[in-house]
């Protein structure tokens, strides 16, 4: 794609109500870029977003804060730039141990709050302010920062010990506000403020004694969890471990940590809930009641406290399938493993968006971290349709042309094609059976079934019912159920009106309303069809291209393929793949109904 065409795209994009608002300063920049610095979307991200910035008061702050010696006068300007940016701080300061103001802000006219926000994530705030001398960071808070695994534990067992005699004093913290007291003006909780400075070694070093080769980050991490750290807690941002751990500054470190605290969060809700063992070989477990605690990361087990008196009061670390609740349902109580009550309503760490409606997907697509791309896929099957505030999902993003240039097109590729497939599967085992015997796809591995390759309107699990339903009926029936199924194209064009985003950036569309080479009159085959919408033609074209045309709307079968394209997910409703043929008058024929995902 010309450098003009990538303009032209960008610049066409900023003007849809779904997509970023560009002011005009930021298209003033676009169109000085050269063309390797429009396909460098790091590079286009960063500039673009210095220059969204609108108020004069607000860059004003933003200057001063990064000319700040002092803690006080960080503390203050990152306060200021938080109401500019419609946080409640006040709001914030009566919940020292929540997530307190957790207000989003959606839509393009939220633009220049929401890069305040985004600065304040990029630069780590204060943090920095806050290990100097005299900081004012509690204990606990440097044992975490230094990555002192002994004396987090230790810290954490005699507060445990504490609360579990009574023993608590009124300046004695519990071990829920030891661990979710929040830290500087990012609001950070040991879980997120451990994970952040993993990454900066070198820092803590420098404002402590402890060797780098000493900090055990992970370790710490680990036990927070275990002792029962709310691992899906936010920062002023909104920003979980997550975006944290598993954004465009991602290392070996930050992935495992996270991962830890995506396992974790699926039955985090439960944290301190009274609940029943079952299913125990210790029979003498089973009935035992307690409370949930936290999560072993090492065994992916979750930790229970027996109530006083049980046959056993030390800490117990089960599987979950053995850990339920008690619910009353229609007036009748019954027991539910944790699993089973949370899978409706359990979290999935990676598509949980902070303030600005992003997730850390949309950081790693931009910085073309293919590897973060292929951790966070393995662990969400929906966070390419997450939209971040201005409307844009990964997955709109994957349909541009210049996106194909980017490291993590092809991981992103696979994944949707893993999701699409899965998919198709889920509906036809919920849908499929044999025409025959009506075996159910569920029953039988749908990759056996077969479809009648002349009427595309039948299934069978073998080829032996394809045969014995042949003879008995199907032959009767073949002809009119492919008859039904069609749809022949009106008119055709040989020319399109504004056909660079049919190009995917390559060659120049060739038109031949005919079959493809080699193909005979009423021989099936696959096309190809994408839509620019209802009010737009369609392109129609084989694989080997030397079938291809164009089909204006209000033609006969534009409405039918603009509607079944318009519902194929994966390709966010652009194209999808269908069967047809050219019948011996030279008309095209399309069965809509065969509409799939292919790979070419």
């Amino acid at each position: 794609m010309s450098r003009e065409m990538m303009i032209k795209e960008i610049l066409g994009n900023s003007n849809s109500p779904d997509h970023l608002k560009l002011n005009d300063r930021q298209k003033e920049f676009i169109r000085g870029c050269t063309g390797s610095q429009l396909l460098d979307h790091q590079f286009l991200n960063e500039k673009l977003s210095t220059l969204s910035v609108s108020d004069p008061e607000t860059y004003r702050l933003q200057k001063m804060l990064k000319a700040a010696v002092t803690k006080e006068q960080t503390i203050e300007l990152i306060r200021k730039l938080l109401i500019k940016a419609g946080t409640n701080v006040k709001q914030n300061g009566n919940d020292p141990f929540g997530d307190g103001d957790q207000s989003t802000l959606l839509g393009a006219d939220l633009e220049p709050q929401r890069q305040v926000l985004r600065e304040l994530f990029a630069s780590g705030g204060d943090i920095e302010h806050h290990m100097r001398p005299a900081s004012g960071l509690t204990s606990f808070a440097w044992n975490c920062i230094m990555g002192d695994t002994k004396a987090v534990e230790q810290t954490l067992k005699t507060t445990l010990l504490l609360r579990s005699k009574g023993q608590r004093q009124q300046k004695q913290k519990s071990l829920n506000e030891l661990m979710e007291y929040r830290e500087t003006s990012m609001r950070l909780p040991p879980l997120i403020l451990t994970m952040a400075l993993s990454k900066h070694k070198q820092l803590v070093n420098t404002y402590t004694t402890r060797n780098i080769a000493d900090m055990d980050h992970v370790g710490v991490f680990r036990t927070l969890i275990k002792y029962g750290a709310s691992p899906n807690s936010k920062d002023v941002t909104g920003k979980t471990v997550c975006h944290y751990g598993a954004g465009s500054w991602a290392t070996e470190e930050t992935l495992e940590m996270a991962k830890m605290a995506i396992k974790a969060t699926r039955t985090c809700a439960l944290f301190g809930h009274k609940v029943i063992l079952n299913g125990l070989s210790k029979k003498e477990y089973n009935g035992m009641k307690g409370a949930l605690g936290g999560y072993v990361a090492e065994t992916e087990r979750r930790i229970m406290y027996p109530v006083a008196g049980s046959i056993v009061e030390h800490e117990l670390s089960l599987r979950p399938e053995n850990i339920f609740i008690e619910i009353t349902d229609d007036k009748k109580e019954k027991q539910i493993c944790i699993l089973d009550h949370c899978v409706d309503t359990a979290t999935n760490l990676v598509d949980v968006p902070d303030r600005i409606g992003s997730i850390s997907m949309h950081e790693v697509a931009m910085s073309q971290r293919d590897d973060v791309a292929t951790f966070l896929c393995k662990h969400s099957s929906t966070c390419l349709d997450v939209a971040e505030g201005g409307g844009m999902s990964i997955r709109q993003m994957m349909v541009l042309p210049s996106f194909s240039k980017n490291k993590v097109y092809e991981v992103l590729k696979r994944h949707a094609w893993k999701q699409a497939d899965k998919e198709k599967d889920i509906e036809y085992l919920r849908n499929g059976s044999c025409e025959n015997c009506n075996r159910r796809a569920k029953d039988v591995a749908p990759a056996v079934f077969m479809q009648c390759s002349k009427c595309l309107a039948v299934d069978y699990c073998s080829k032996e019912c394809q045969v014995s339903h042949w003879k008995d009926q199907h032959k009767h029936d073949c002809a009119r159920l492919e008859k039904e199924g069609e749809v022949e194209l009106g008119q055709p064009s040989t020319r399109g009106e504004d056909i660079s985003w049919f190009r995917e950036g390559v060659g120049k569309v060739v038109c031949n309303y005919a079959p493809p080479s080699g193909m005979k009159a009423n021989e099936k085959f696959w096309i190809k069809v994408q839509s620019n919408g209802k009010d737009a033609q369609i392109m129609v074209y084989d694989r080997s291209r030397s079938c291809s045309f164009f089909v204006p709307p209000g033609q006969p079968g534009h409405r039918e393929l603009v509607d079944r394209v318009s519902s194929q997910k994966i390709y966010t409703g652009t194209k999808s793949f269908f069967k047809a043929k050219f019948n011996k008058k030279g008309k095209c024929i399309v069965y809509p109904h065969t509409s799939t995902v292919r790979k070419w």
